[in-house]
């Protein structure tokens, strides 16, 4: 542990280029436009024929969600981080800081597809393994329930102040759409989850303070080893 702390110098920067990396590998690997369009042929081609027929439909459309993130401080000390004064008596306590911060689904989206025996959803999610199947709530109801299976991740200083849902076409070629769409929400997910921490968002922080590096601890010898060391020594 003191070693690998020493070689990285305690130093955030080197996490930081380490995520960078893996972010680089994975947008332009597994989460590239093609690799997803790939995933979800295949995922789309395990689904039960009656389910592919309904997602072949022309009248499909896709909707997204939309929310509203309200950046929040708990305690005294990380409200004095962002220049408020306040005493804060229980950390538990969100206090809302600044304005609130819209942004739309990263890592999913719904597809919605018009019948006779009413309107048909379905869930595209990066962050699941079935990547799309069918669902019984209508979009504003499972973005409530499951946040992360559409924004990812969502850092613990932000609170969701209101959900809204934006309709899209779905174009010619639905799976090229959702393809397209869901890389570049991949990309967006970089400055909304892997982008800060929590004492880096702070407006007042030490996040830029480096810690230096360890020294080897010197082993401090006990009274026997001393007396052989001083009779060694002659």
């Amino acid at each position: 542990m003191q070693a690998a702390l020493s070689a990285s110098r305690r130093d955030a920067d080197t996490l930081d280029a380490g995520f960078e990396a893996r972010f680089a590998s994975e947008s332009q690997g597994r989460y590239a436009a093609k690799s997803i369009a790939q995933r979800l042929h295949e995922r789309i081609g395990a689904l039960a024929p009656e389910l592919r027929e309904a997602l072949a439909e022309s009248g499909a459309y896709i909707e997204v969600p939309r929310l509203s993130f309200q950046r929040v401080v708990r305690g005294t000390q990380e409200a004095q981080r962002n220049n408020l004064f306040l005493r804060i008596p229980d950390r538990d306590v969100p206090v809302p800081t600044g304005e609130a911060l819209t942004n739309e689904a990263t890592l999913g989206a719904f597809v919605r597809i018009p019948g006779q025996g009413g309107v048909r959803t379905f869930v595209v999610s990066l962050s699941t393994q079935a990547t799309i199947e069918p669902v019984q709530h209508d979009p504003m109801t499972y973005t409530g329930l499951h946040l992360d299976h559409l924004f990812g991740d969502v850092p613990e200083y932000y609170v969701v102040s209101r959900i809204h849902i934006q309709k899209l076409a779905a174009g010619d070629d639905l799976v090229h759409t959702l393809s397209k769409r869901l890389h570049e929400g991949h990309r967006r997910y970089w400055d909304f989850a892997y982008g800060k921490t929590r004492e880096q968002a702070a407006r007042n922080s030490h996040a830029d303070v480096r810690q230096p590096p360890c020294e080897p601890r010197s082993r401090r010898l006990s009274r026997t080893q001393m007396l052989f060391r001083r009779v060694s020594l002659g």
